[in-house]
């Protein structure tokens, strides 16, 4: 994918496009990712239950390995989710036990034991480990495989059949699960990233909670024209019939503005025309639509939505809480892998789903 992008990229498409009113150490070089390919590469979702309190059961299958062997591995490293910060993913605890082994991927049925090919190697007897702090979005996306997990005793793998990997997971501490990167491949026509709420905004006179908007990404790659990539806004409990924008900056300046009824996140970057808020103080979803490039991808967005409010006291404005998101990767071929889980260690099999794959990397 595309290096680390500029801001003024995405300033320069948007004004020329179709928006023309728009003024845990770190593993070693050796080894690969299961599925292949993703070492700097961000998948284009992510998947919840692996260090999470309510399921204790993991099983992957991976295709993309077959006719490659590998012999002696000697780790199996995990990261977290790029796009979105996951408050909860706070450090925790968990009795983690690793087997590996081959599977039947075109057969498989998220039997844990009928799926296996030969009996699995237990290459990490079962210990206490401690995850990282995943709670905030990582720096880099992707984000660095900082949860390594070192075998007992290197593994080899032939080649002859998928790859496969089991977790059990017991007595995890923390709650829900941290969102680790995963890829779902095309199963939709595009890629979708959700803006995280931050904070909260301001309290209009006449509404029962605090004024809010919304944030959604999608990437339809480079064969949709005359758009590839949209962005969609809408607003609520904001002040009644009255102009509304949202602005998007490309880091949170989180201003104290005297008068100014929360802070201001976002810094008018780039400004967006929503119209004017309705009886009910709410603007419905409105999306704006420019050409693909691939510099868009990674871009990190934080916006606010600001409505005029002649009523209030200081400044005639209100704002909204901040969200932001990363402009997702475009879709591409789903992975050929498949995954099961299941609520506890001892369930003997777990649902089954097919075309998609948690990112981990092997060490070497």
């Amino acid at each position: 994918m595309s290096g680390s992008p500029k801001p003024s990229v995405l300033l320069a498409l948007l004004c020329a496009g179709a928006l023309p009113l728009l003024c845990a150490g770190a593993l070693p070089a050796q080894g690969f990712t299961s599925p292949r390919g993703f070492d700097s590469v961000e998948g284009d979702a992510r998947h919840f239950a692996l260090f999470h309190p309510g399921y204790e059961r993991f099983m992957q299958i991976d295709a993309s390995q077959v006719g490659i062997p590998a012999p002696a591995l000697r780790s199996i490293a995990f990261r977290r989710d790029g796009d979105v910060a996951a408050a909860l993913a706070t450090p925790r605890s968990v009795d983690l036990t690793v087997r590996m082994g081959t599977a039947d991927l075109a057969n498989a049925t998220g039997d844990f034991s009928a799926d296996w090919t030969t009996p699995p190697t237990t290459v990490f007897a079962t210990k206490t480990i401690q995850t990282p702090d995943w709670s905030r979005l990582a720096a880099a996306r992707p984000a660095p495989f900082d949860l390594v997990v070192p075998f007992d005793n290197p593994w080899s793998y032939s080649g002859s059949a998928p790859l496969a990997f089991e977790l059990r997971m017991e007595n995890t501490t923390g709650i829900l699960g941290p969102e680790v990167d995963a890829d779902f491949g095309a199963s939709n026509p595009f890629t979708q990233a959700v803006g995280q709420a931050f904070d909260f905004g301001c309290l209009v006179r006449g509404q029962f909670l605090e004024m809010s908007h919304t944030l959604d990404i999608e990437n339809y790659g480079p064969n949709h024209t005359p758009f590839g990539v949209r962005v969609g806004f809408s607003v609520t409990l904001a002040p009644r019939q009255q102009a509304a924008v949202v602005n998007i900056d490309f880091s949170d300046p989180s201003l104290t503005v005297p008068g100014l009824c929360a802070p201001l996140h976002a810094l008018p970057n780039i400004s967006l025309p929503l119209g004017v808020t309705d009886a009910l103080g709410t603007v419905p979803r409105t999306w704006f639509e420019v050409p693909y490039s691939t510099q868009l991808e990674g871009i990190h967005l934080f916006t606010q939505a600001l409505v005029l409010d002649p009523g209030t006291f200081g400044i005639p404005a209100a704002v909204s809480e901040r969200r932001d998101a990363v402009v997702p990767d475009s879709p591409h071929a789903a992975p050929p892998s498949a995954y099961a889980y299941a609520t506890s260690a001892r369930a003997t099999s777990g649902t089954l789903y097919r075309d998609r794959a948690v990112i981990v990397r092997f060490g070497q």
